[in-house]
């Protein structure tokens, strides 16, 4: 099992394991305005209607599908809803880069968590927030569906909003590796409007019967590996790039894992992993910089990074429009 030792330490075997607790070792560091600053990253949500109390099925444009059974909305009463329109509003996240647009990193208490697929989704019926009893859920595969992965609920109860996970009990998903010809269609939502996708394919999922909450919602399993660690360290020649404007990632791209170095020191002008929290070496390796200062976005990227070679990076910062960026992260 992968921990993240000390603030990084995704790495269980030879490691003390520590809560990851990034939040309290920040170096005198006010990072509760990053969620506002970086707000123009986020992907724009997909919106479907379904209607209360009538089994439906959908899926949206990068694969995910959906079951919404007779019973699955409530009030805020927690009374269920049986009949009306409901409005769901849902932002798929099935890259590393989707998933930095949007906040969401790839970690669960002290471990790392390779990632199958994140969605945000919110309901609502009359312009009023509604909730959920259960539903079904089938994250999408692009290959042969592995292992079954587990569902995890996301939570951004720490100062700087990034989406943390943890796993609900023991569920796993069914899975479904394209043994059924899959002919539903495709929501597609654009500036064009709503297009169908009306291919007829087989299509690997990750399979949930019982998911009881919206908001954030995942499909991950603990990475493990028994490859030795390191430190990192990323300094920023500028001191306008810091603690409150700044942040900076590192990203695993065959796990699909991205992970914060949230650890700024005001003095060094560097973001690290406190000593002794340290990642594994052997994997391939971006390191991703996002910044927000004096108006403009800047950003940053240097890929497949050896960690066994270089710790130490030194990146050289660039303006780009909010719509540059999230097309660079989506090329993670």
């Amino acid at each position: 099992m992968l921990v993240y030792c000390s603030v990084l330490s995704l790495f269980a075997v030879s490691c003390r394991k520590s809560d990851y607790k990034a939040s309290a070792l920040v170096n005198a560091t006010d990072k509760t305005q990053l969620n506002t600053i970086f707000q123009s990253l986020r992907s724009i949500p997909q919106v479907v209607t379904v209607t209360a109390g009538v089994y439906t099925e959908f899926r949206l444009a990068q694969g995910t599908k959906f079951r919404f059974y007779p019973h699955s909305f409530k009030d805020k009463n927690g009374q269920t809803i049986s009949s009306g329109v409901v409005t769901l509003s849902i932002i798929e996240m099935y890259t590393a880069g989707q998933a930095l647009a949007n906040r969401s990193v790839s970690i669960t208490g002290n471990l790392i968590l390779k990632n199958q697929g994140d969605i945000y989704i919110t309901a609502s019926m009359n312009g009023e927030e509604i909730f959920v009893n259960k539903y079904g859920i089938d994250f999408f595969s692009a290959t042969h569906a592995e292992v079954p992965m587990g569902l995890y609920y996301g939570n951004v109860a720490n100062d700087d909003s990034l989406v943390n996970w943890t796993r609900v009990g023991t569920m796993t998903g069914t899975v479904v590796t394209g043994t059924v010809l899959d002919t539903m269609s495709v929501f597609v939502v654009d500036s064009a409007g709503t297009g169908v996708d009306t291919m007829k394919l087989l299509r690997n999922y990750y399979q949930f019967d019982s998911c009881s909450s919206l908001y954030w919602v995942g499909c991950h399993y603990p990475f493990s590996t028994t490859n030795a660690r390191t430190n990192i360290e990323v300094k920023l020649t500028d001191n306008a790039y810091n603690g409150t404007n700044t942040q900076v990632f590192l990203v695993y791209p065959d796990i699909n894992a991205a992970l914060p170095v949230n650890i700024y020191n005001a003095t060094t002008h560097t973001f690290s992993f406190q000593q002794g929290y340290e990642v594994p070496v052997g994997q391939r390796t971006d390191i991703v910089v996002i910044s927000y200062a004096g108006g403009n976005y800047y950003f940053f990227v240097q890929k497949n990074v050896d960690l066994s070679v270089t710790t130490t990076f030194k990146p050289f910062m660039s303006a780009y429009t909010p719509n540059e960026i999230i097309n660079l992260l989506s090329l993670l």
